[in-house]
């Protein structure tokens, strides 16, 4: 982005290696450190500590804390079902396999191991038998 501001990322917990006066001051006050290195950081610190004691600003700051706590885990609550059901795809898919494999052990047709995928799965998938394969289709996730 080209917008003529210079980017600087923090970290607030790693060791320092070189870095001037100021900018050990600024992890401090990340850290919630107190600095006495200039007036800067003097009017700095002075203005936190208002906008703490500020009881309309403190209920913004929760409010806001607890909204992204929220987003948080909902998010967290949706990959975990993404996650859940992407398992049971993949797990009925090789019990499918499986199933197939030992029906053609058995000397199973594809007519019998059609007839039995349709009894056993015919309403999660869609099945094609031809004369020289037979295909699984998941209705989410496909794989043949």
């Amino acid at each position: 982005m080209q917008d003529g501001l210079e980017k600087i990322i923090i970290n607030g917990k790693g060791i320092p290696n070189g870095e001037s006066a100021d900018e050990l001051g600024l992890v401090d006050l990340i850290n919630n450190r107190p600095v006495h290195l200039n007036k800067i950081f003097d009017e700095i610190q002075t203005r936190i500590k208002d906008m703490n004691e500020d009881p309309e600003w403190r209920d913004k700051m929760i409010d806001y804390e607890t909204r992204m706590l929220e987003k948080e885990q909902e998010a967290e609550e949706k990959g975990m079902q993404k996650g859940i059901q992407k398992g049971f795809t993949n797990a009925t898919i090789s019990d499918i396999k499986k199933l197939i494999t030992a029906l053609r052990d058995f000397g199973g047709s594809n007519e019998q191991i059609l007839n039995r995928l349709k009894q056993d799965y015919g309403d999660q998938f869609s099945i094609r038998a031809s004369s020289q394969s037979l295909l699984v289709h998941h209705r989410s996730y496909q794989r043949a």
